[in-house]
C-alpha cells in the first residue's frame, strides 16, 4: 500500500473513466444524456467518493469497511446500468 505507483493508479483510472465517460456521451451526440448514462456518470462520482473514504478518509476501521461495500455495491450498479442501459440497473 506504500508503493507510489498504488497511490497514482487509482486516481488515473478514475479520472479516465469519468473523462471516457463524458467524451462518450459527446462524440454519440447525446444531449441531453439520456437518463441511464447520466445515472453511470453520478453513479462513477459516487463511487470515487466512497473510494476516498475507504482507503484514506475514513476515520475508523468501520467507516472505512462501510464505504468500501458501498463502492463495491455502486460499482455493481454502475455494470448493470452499461448492460442493462436503465437507470434501474439490474431491476429494469
Amino acid at each position: 500500500m506504500q508503493a507510489r505507483w498504488v497511490k497514482i493508479v487509482p486516481h488515473l483510472m478514475d479520472t479516465l473513466l469519468l473523462t471516457l465517460g463524458v467524451t462518450l456521451a459527446v462524440i454519440l451526440n447525446f444531449w441531453p444524456l439520456p437518463l441511464w448514462l447520466s445515472a453511470k456518470i453520478t453513479a462513477l462520482v459516487i463511487y470515487i467518493l466512497l473510494g476516498t473514504v475507504a482507503i484514506k478518509r475514513g476515520k475508523t476501521p468501520k467507516i472505512r469497511a462501510t464505504a468500501a461495500v458501498a463502492a463495491v455495491l455502486v460499482f455493481a450498479y454502475i455494470i448493470g446500468a452499461a448492460v442493462e442501459r436503465s437507470a434501474l440497473s439490474w431491476l429494469g
